[in-house]
């Protein structure tokens, strides 16, 4: 009796490597707002390509990146700079909000780890 499907292992069919998506900046209108107190935002005019479920800062670098579950990491796009750096020290969430023809459209609030 014939199936509608077939079984696959995963070592017969690897996953296919994620295609890197491209940074924030490159496809989006996308701002940083940090205040005096360390509460984080990001503004973005574009839904993010995939869902994404933390944030990633490093210090030594300056760079932040959006990570989704399966570890598919995508750059904000710009080095945070070092008046900036400090007041993010403490944070330990970011909000993010989608924003079009003056309202906001989406907001979710994601972790931050800070490397």
């Amino acid at each position: 009796m014939a199936t509608d499907f077939d079984f696959i292992t995963g070592d017969a069919h690897p996953r296919p490597a994620a295609m890197p998506y491209p940074s924030l900046v490159e496809s989006m209108n996308v701002n940083l707002v940090v205040n005096d107190t360390g509460k984080i935002f990001i503004l973005h005019d574009k839904k993010f390509p995939c869902v994404m479920n933390w944030v990633e800062y490093d210090t030594d670098s300056g760079q932040l990146a959006l990570v989704a579950h399966d570890g598919t990491m995508i750059d904000f796009g710009m080095i945070i700079q070092a008046p900036i750096r400090k007041r993010m020290m403490n944070a330990t969430d970011i909000s993010t909000l989608l924003v079009g023809d003056n309202r906001i459209d989406d907001f979710y609030i994601m972790p931050l780890i800070i490397r």
